[in-house]
């Protein structure tokens, strides 16, 4: 699931520049945008917490970011990722904050095990980004890759549910 954010993060200013004529300065302005956004976002996570399972959040998350990763390949003006920013910063709020609170429920009788995934986890979701980026890259283009954004959440989120289903 970290993987989509990785991806996106390498693709989009990729086919906005070179696919869109978009500006240094676009990707620039909607860096910034996305960043803003996420901040009450992520509050509004927090919140959901108390009614919503956390399962269900980073699902819900990981789903909505991999259809904002489609809007990419849909793209058809610089214009796009401008509105792309708002649903791209709601999903990615949820895919930034809750996946510690995840590990660290994974283990609550050790502190600090859970936050100790993370870097595990930063270093798969870069690998499987860069894997991913490499090959749809080379066979389908960068807005072919965004596709694979998709493919990455249903996968990253169908993994999520095996092994909940074990605990």
């Amino acid at each position: 699931v970290t993987g989509i954010t990785r991806l996106a993060m390498m693709i989009w200013p990729l086919i906005l520049t070179l696919e869109l004529g978009g500006s240094t300065r676009d990707v620039g302005f909607i860096a910034a945008l996305v960043a803003f956004i996420e901040i009450p976002f992520m509050l509004v996570a927090a919140i959901l917490l108390k009614r919503v399972s956390l399962l269900m959040l980073i699902i819900v998350s990981a789903l909505l970011y991999g259809l904002h990763m489609v809007g990419f390949a849909f793209a058809t003006a610089p214009w796009h990722f401008y509105a792309l920013a708002v649903p791209g910063a709601a999903a990615a709020a949820g895919l930034l904050s809750l996946p510690i609170t995840y590990f660290q429920e994974l283990f609550p009788t050790r502190p600090g095990l859970g936050t100790a995934f993370m870097p595990i986890n930063s270093f798969l979701g870069n690998a499987v980004a860069a894997s991913t980026f490499a090959i749809g890259a080379h066979f389908f283009g960068y807005s072919g890759t965004a596709l694979l954004g998709l493919g990455l959440a249903v996968a990253g989120v169908a993994g999520l549910l095996a092994i909940d289903r074990d605990r």
